[in-house]
């Protein structure tokens, strides 16, 4: 499964919901990353901003939209930004491949 980093910009009224009602949001996420076949890794607040971020890994970019549609249709959320990203054993990898791979840049 591909690992992936989620940046998502919540709305004024979430952080009111959160005031009123405080309540760890890993654990609703874990069982919604879970229903489509990833796993929930992380999930963190960034200080000072409307921001959260979630570290998962998901079986595909179909798993990946569909999560990123059920979220923002709950309304909480005003954008997510999606990045795959790799472990360093697979930027390794990637390296090695690199090297392997002919390429021409452009020329004046």
């Amino acid at each position: 499964m591909t690992r992936y980093l989620t940046e998502a910009t919540l709305t004024p009224q979430a952080f009111a919901a959160f005031i009123k009602n405080p309540q760890d949001r890993a654990q609703a996420f874990r069982p919604l990353y879970e229903a489509a076949g990833g796993k929930l890794e992380a999930y963190y607040f960034a200080v000072g901003q409307n921001t959260v971020y979630t570290m998962a890994q998901v079986p595909d970019e179909i798993a990946v939209e569909a999560l990123v549609m059920v979220v923002m249709a709950g309304g909480a959320v005003t954008s997510v930004k999606v990045t795959a990203i790799l472990t360093a054993a697979e930027a390794v990898e990637a390296m090695k491949k690199a090297g392997s791979i002919a390429y021409e840049p452009p020329s004046s």
